[in-house]
């Protein structure tokens, strides 16, 4: 009776930080047995008044990185894939694939550049260029990003002028290129689109029926603030593994207790999957204090999970336009110190 006491104060604290901040989206937290906590507030589509509600369809963005990281364990536990293979195996016409590995690639160690950042950051300097406010070039250069469509080969000819950031295995850094090309390495390998491995190997069996792998399914839009004004994004047209997916905060539940419950993967190979290189990256994971997270960013759609495997619980944030610059580092502070408190409360039980 006590504990659900603290519970039910923490959850109220967690909703009213969120309500003072002007959030909008939804979340949940769940432990490997329960969903303790699920609440939503403000609008999937401003324009239109639709609610955003736990089963809102909307962008996860690099959280779909997660999704990508699984498959592959999953292909190499059924000696489908040697992830100590060099990139030069999948794309030979890439300059610098013999010095590359899967592995590398997927601990975010390769030194490969972030494609994305080559063609954004072309987008706004010509932004930049015609006078606009500094928001408003970052806000015309992101659409750019997203109406750019460039097949893989031709990002690979983009690559081919750029060097390598440093030598493979060296270091971090965090490259989109890397997840994008997993992705397309799936599909080579399982003779099906990654889009449709993952359904029949993660969405089917843990019953994530909201969820899939290009932008277009998303219900919500997103938004971002312009030099004080919310400005609309639409859904996109991202269908990429690196950032692609689709889901709700409903079918995230499921997928984080599938984590906890070590479903899908051998236990070796979610320890695995924690292991993180250089000590930021994993296999789609990053450290957070004592807290394993992950954020994804896609147009005006952000996502962020958490998950505590000692404790065994998982938080999860989905939202369709970022807090306004004053209250960003409260919520980020506030919620940090509502993590920590979670977890006493539910180890001192």
């Amino acid at each position: 009776m006590q504990q659900n006491k603290q519970r039910q104060k923490l959850f109220k604290q967690l909703d009213d930080i969120y309500q003072k901040t002007n959030y909008n989206g939804a979340y949940g937290i769940v432990t490997d047995q329960e969903i303790l906590h699920v609440h939503a507030m403000g609008y999937s589509d401003f324009d239109r008044k639709n609610p955003f509600t736990t089963t809102t369809k909307t962008c996860i963005g690099s959280l779909t990185k997660q999704f990508t990281a699984t498959a592959l364990l999953m292909l190499a536990a059924e000696h489908k894939i040697d992830l100590t293979a060099t990139l030069a195996e999948f794309y030979p016409t890439y300059v610098h694939v013999k010095d590359i590995t899967l592995l590398q690639m997927i601990h975010m160690s390769s030194g490969i550049p972030n494609y994305t950042d080559i063609i954004y950051d072309e987008s706004l300097k010509k932004a930049r260029a015609q006078g606009l406010s500094e928001a408003e070039a970052h806000y015309l250069a992101t659409k750019e990003l997203d109406d750019n469509s460039s097949t893989w080969a031709e990002i690979i000819d983009l690559l081919n002028g750029q060097p390598l950031a440093f030598q493979p295995g060296e270091k971090f850094s965090y490259s989109n290129t890397n997840y994008g090309l997993l992705g397309e390495i799936i599909s080579r390998i399982s003779g099906k689109s990654f889009g449709d491995y993952f359904q029949e190997t993660i969405f089917t069996p843990l019953q994530m029926n909201h969820t899939s792998t290009t932008s277009l399914d998303s219900q919500a839009v997103s938004y971002r603030w312009v030099d004080g004004k919310r400005r609309r994004f639409e859904t996109g047209c991202l269908d990429s593994a690196d950032g692609g997916m689709v889901s709700t905060v409903a079918d995230m539940l499921k997928w984080m207790q599938a984590i906890l419950n070590q479903q899908l993967l051998s236990p070796t190979d979610w320890d695995r999957t924690f292991t993180l290189w250089h000590n930021p990256y994993g296999f789609g994971w990053m450290a957070l204090d004592d807290w394993y997270y992950h954020g994804g960013e896609y147009l005006g759609f952000y996502a962020e999970i958490f998950l505590h495997r000692e404790t065994k619980v998982g938080k999860i944030m989905l939202y369709n336009l970022e807090a306004e610059s004053d209250f960003d580092q409260l919520s980020m502070d506030e919620c940090s110190a509502w993590r920590s408190e979670l977890v006493r409360v539910l180890q001192t039980h």
